[in-house]
């Protein structure tokens, strides 16, 4: 399964970390690219760069 989660915050992320672990194909959005990084560097997820509001 593809999934899309808008936001990289504390809920975003726990929604990405369990998602993963469940080999579905998450992508996280999010305006912080430090934030991307990080998430990136410890979970299998692909990550954009952008406002998820202005998305479409």
């Amino acid at each position: 399964m593809k999934v899309m989660i808008v936001g990289a915050g504390k809920l975003g992320y726990k929604l990405a970390e369990a998602m993963s672990h469940e080999d579905m194909d998450v992508t996280l959005v999010d305006k912080n690219e430090d934030i991307l990084k990080r998430v990136g560097s410890h979970l299998d997820v692909f990550t954009i760069q952008a406002n998820g509001i202005e998305l479409g």
